[in-house]
């Protein structure tokens, strides 16, 4: 209540910033935005503040939504439009809207994404796609760019299938 969130609905964090970026909730009945605003909360028990973010790009599901350690990036997908939008983040966790960056990704073949996340290390996209039902696999190029991204698919289904053949 303090910090003036009061739907907060996609999160994600920065190890290198030790902050977190908080996404509210689009009201019912209310057409995307052009634009959104990410609350950045330090991750430190001490500290009670929070900054707002302005960037140009509509956050319509904040569970696809994810935090890129390896690139230092905040990474949005876009459903509506197949595209996955970047947002540079600096050494203390800031966001730099002068960085968003749009990449286009149809190819991923995602249908109807339910939650995102990134592997740290490796910088590894990963998205649980409810239809099928899946994971997606996306490894960006050795740039961090997502235009050659090798792609695999982990169908669940089959894997359920697999398990309870084996009881």
């Amino acid at each position: 209540d303090t910090l003036g969130l009061s739907n907060p609905a996609g999160l994600a964090y920065s190890p290198a910033g030790n902050v977190f970026y908080v996404v509210q909730a689009r009201q019912p009945g209310r057409a995307p935005a052009l634009s959104s605003d990410i609350s950045v909360l330090s991750a430190s028990p001490a500290s009670d503040q929070a900054d707002m973010v302005r960037v140009l790009a509509a956050v319509p599901d904040p569970l696809n939504m994810a935090f890129d350690g390896k690139a230092n990036r905040l990474l949005v997908y876009q459903p509506t439009s197949l595209e996955l939008t970047d947002i540079a983040a600096g050494p203390d966790g800031e966001l730099d809207p002068a960085t968003l960056t749009r990449h286009s990704v149809p190819r991923f073949g995602l249908r109807y994404p339910q939650g995102m996340a990134v592997d740290p290390a490796s910088g590894r996209l990963f998205f649980l796609d409810s239809i099928g039902p899946r994971i997606v696999r996306i490894e960006p190029d050795a740039d961090g760019d997502f235009d050659s991204a090798a792609i695999s698919r982990l169908d669940l289904v089959d894997i359920k299938q697999v398990c309870l053949r084996g009881l």
